[in-house]
């Protein structure tokens, strides 16, 4: 264990099912690996009103991901907490099989399933890891709700609070729909050459999560090159 919780794992025995008690009646167990993310980083200083860590829906949603512009030390702890979550909860050994093939939302939904977490973190989750590059969409009644992309995919033309691209519709009850292939210049602030896919989940509420990809069979013949 690195010294990062070092602190934390000291401190167990002094405080800690005072502090974690509240935690056993949350909703969700995100929620509980987030707040014991915070207990447990010994330079996490709590910044609610009240005393203590006041966690925002806000919050759990800013992802895990490090601000490639300098953040809040609330900002910071938060994604920090995240990481902690997502790593506990998500770990590589159980995403990898999830991998394999072409980037595909069904994927998604069997996580969801079997790690019994929300889609929108395991579709977070699933493009961090993939190899391809690939992006995500959220969306809610059409608007974009955030933008989610790795570092090798291009810049997503849609911001958050402005109208998405039309979206495909779903092909089954499951609310998914086909791999298509997307306009670049719908998608992309810089378009490329580059054939792009895209695949929607839609969900109730309004909500929707759209997984951007280049062909993978392009991608192929040219590093085969």
């Amino acid at each position: 264990m690195s010294e990062f919780f070092l602190h934390g794992f000291n401190t167990l025995s002094h405080g800690f099912v005072g502090y974690i008690i509240p935690f056993l009646f949350v909703l969700t167990i995100v929620v509980f690996f987030h707040e014991l993310g915070h207990f447990l980083n010994t330079w996490h200083q709590p910044s609610g009103p009240s005393g203590g860590f006041s966690c925002t829906p806000h919050d759990l949603g800013a992802g895990w991901r490090r601000r490639a512009t300098r953040a809040s030390r609330h900002v910071t702890q938060e994604i920090e907490a995240n990481r902690f979550a997502i790593e506990l909860l998500a770990p590589p050994q159980l995403m990898r099989p999830y991998l394999r093939g072409i980037p595909d939302l069904a994927k998604v939904l069997s996580l969801a399933r079997v790690l019994d977490l929300s889609r929108e973190a395991c579709a977070r989750r699933y493009v961090e890891m993939l190899e391809q590059p690939s992006a995500l969409i959220l969306s809610a009644d059409g608007v974009v709700r955030y933008v989610d992309r790795r570092p090798d995919f291009p810049f997503v033309a849609c911001e958050r609070g402005q109208r998405s691209p039309a979206l495909p519709s779903p092909a089954d009850e499951s609310g998914l729909t086909a791999h298509v292939e997307a306009d670049v210049r719908d998608w992309l602030a810089r378009p490329g050459s580059g054939s792009l896919v895209a695949q929607t989940l839609t969900q109730r509420g309004g909500y929707s999560i759209t997984l951007l990809a280049f062909d993978a069979t392009e991608v192929e013949s040219e590093s085969d090159e």
